[in-house]
């Protein structure tokens, strides 16, 4: 499972011996807020669904949903659970409205589009917003400031794997924080714009040749030894924030 995604849980009693009215008791351990949820009554039989977000302050391992039904006389049933393992990503990349990725040595098997952008404006936005995900330090907030030339300065002269190096820091994507960067943002310093969250229409192709759209969540399984992408909306190359797991 994946954090800050939600997921759709599903449960059915058996028909009651008595034909009873029933209701299902659900608590999720875990999560940074623990979740209890008592549903209304219903009939013998009837499935009943809950939806769950693995949030940010929730740390990667195994968690557990416990289901149990009461009947309309306090009757309980066995505790019915379920284990799900939580992982984090493992870093992000906002580069140019030309759409073009590289995927990180960090050898990730799947990628999320976070959002996109077609304005030139915010090329150079890396940081200053408040991101979703811990392990995500670095997050857009939709002006190109001094937050960014921080960012990039502390960077600077670093490559992909060195000592700080930050991915949100390569805006010219090829796997060096150098003067590239740093005119990206200059060019842009004051400016300001807003992003896209509409995922329709969205394609993603590999350098190894496959074409995929995003799932419902913005899910792409990344093809076995692809080293690069590009991002499409409605044919059109664009921007993205993109997340790695």
């Amino acid at each position: 499972m994946f954090q800050n995604v939600w997921y759709t849980y599903t449960t059915n009693a058996v028909n009651d011996p008595d034909g009873d009215q029933i209701r299902y008791h659900l608590n999720a351990t875990g999560l940074g807020t623990p979740y209890q949820n008592t549903t209304i009554w219903v009939s013998s039989g009837t499935p009943m669904s809950w939806n769950l977000m693995w949030e940010p302050t929730d740390n990667p391992g195994a968690y557990l949903i416990q289901v149990w039904v009461e009947d309309s006389y306090g009757m309980l049933s066995h505790m019915a659970s379920l284990s799900v393992t939580m992982v984090k990503p493992l870093c992000a990349l906002k580069t140019l409205t030309d759409g073009y990725f590289y995927v990180p040595n960090l050898a990730p098997s799947i990628l999320r589009i976070e959002m996109l952008f077609d304005n030139q404006n915010i090329v150079g936005d890396q940081t200053g917003g408040t991101s979703p995900y811990t392990s995500v330090r670095n997050w857009p907030d939709g002006y190109v400031n001094v937050k960014d030339s921080v960012l990039v300065g502390v960077a600077f002269g670093s490559v992909e794997g060195g000592a700080n190096w930050n991915y949100m820091a390569d805006i010219v994507p090829d796997r060096v924080i150098n003067v590239k960067d740093t005119v990206a943002i200059g060019n842009n310093f004051g400016k300001s714009g807003t992003y896209i969250t509409d995922l329709a229409g969205v394609a993603i192709t590999f350098n190894t040749g496959q074409t995929i759209s995003p799932d419902s969540a913005g899910f792409v399984t990344i093809p076995q030894g692809a080293t690069s992408f590009t991002v499409k909306r409605n044919g059109n190359l664009i921007g993205a924030m993109v997340i790695f797991w």
